[in-house]
């Protein structure tokens, strides 16, 4: 499919595709908080920018759900202790 494309005449330019907004979010977000962004916006993957606006990193969908159960099972042992 990318190789027939490439050779057509009339290719898409990312420019044409692109969100102009860029939704990024803090390093201290929740990830309760970007779960529920991560459904409502239907983005897979995040940057993380400091206070300036600067890249610190990306998470995806698979990072998020690890944290996620790592959160529970940690917080179901702290309960059976």
């Amino acid at each position: 499919m990318i190789e027939s494309s490439y050779y057509r005449e009339q290719v898409a330019h990312v420019k044409d595709i692109m969100k102009t907004e860029v939704l990024a979010i803090k390093p201290y977000t929740s990830v309760i908080e970007l779960a529920q962004k991560m459904i409502t916006e239907r983005l897979k993957i995040y940057p993380i920018v400091d206070g300036d606006g600067y890249l610190l990193g990306t998470i995806n969908r698979s990072a998020l759900l690890h944290a996620i159960d790592l959160q529970l099972h940690e917080g179901y042992k702290l309960r059976t202790s």
